[in-house]
């Protein structure tokens, strides 16, 4: 199935939404998470996700972030994860049907049952999906996330990369860059992408962010 371009500057998790054809939606850290939500629906006809993902991170904070609502069709996450967040439907289960609410001239909205998902960096958790799902084709527009452009610019040569990495950001740019990118990869490793171009892209984006953070001593 072939899905409309979009601006490449939209957030990693409204363009999957849009993609997927639902409004994004959010939770407050207080609220208790319910096991179906009815998310608003963009426009009649595309293709819906089956669930969403309540995205949270692994690691315990005494402050918690909010989790992360993220659309997602099992049938294609089963395709192109390894992982075995979702339970298998049965084969004669109805896939989710748009419904108009009661209300005259209100939106229409799917009701999608919630998995929660806990991972080791939940923020990076949309870009992951965006690009292993298939529903951004060019991998390309993933590493202008994960690297600034005075180091992609230096690619192939991950040593210059590196250099260039350490040599243009700061202090804080390089940290967010770090903890970013490891947590990407460590979600790679904890949900088991099949795309090889997305996985080797991450893994060489991690090293040079590494081999950068090393070069600046941060």
């Amino acid at each position: 199935m072939r899905y409309p371009s979009l601006p490449a500057n939209l957030e990693p998790l409204e363009a999957l939404c849009r993609y997927l054809n639902v409004q994004r939606i959010s939770l407050s850290p207080e609220e208790t998470v319910p096991s179906t939500i009815d998310v608003p629906i963009l426009t009649d006809g595309g293709r819906l996700p089956t669930h969403l993902f309540c995205i949270s991170d692994a690691s315990s904070s005494s402050k918690p972030s909010p989790p992360i609502l993220a659309p997602v069709p099992a049938d294609l996450f089963s395709q192109k994860f390894r992982s075995d967040v979702i339970p298998p439907g049965r084969p004669d289960s109805p896939s989710p049907v748009p419904r108009n609410e009661s209300l005259p001239g209100t939106q229409k909205a799917v009701t999608l049952p919630v998995i929660p998902l806990s991972v080791p960096h939940a923020a990076s958790v949309p870009l992951l999906l965006l690009y292993a799902l298939g529903l951004q084709p060019h991998t390309t527009g993933m590493a202008t996330h994960l690297l600034p452009l005075e180091a992609i610019e230096e690619f192939p040569s991950a040593a210059a990369m590196s250099q260039a990495m350490a040599r243009f950001c700061d202090d804080d740019d390089l940290r967010r860059y770090v903890s970013f990118n490891q947590g990407l990869w460590k979600n790679i490793l904890a949900l088991g992408p099949r795309d090889t171009q997305v996985i080797e892209m991450v893994q060489t984006a991690w090293n040079v962010t590494a081999e950068a953070r090393r070069i600046r001593r941060v």
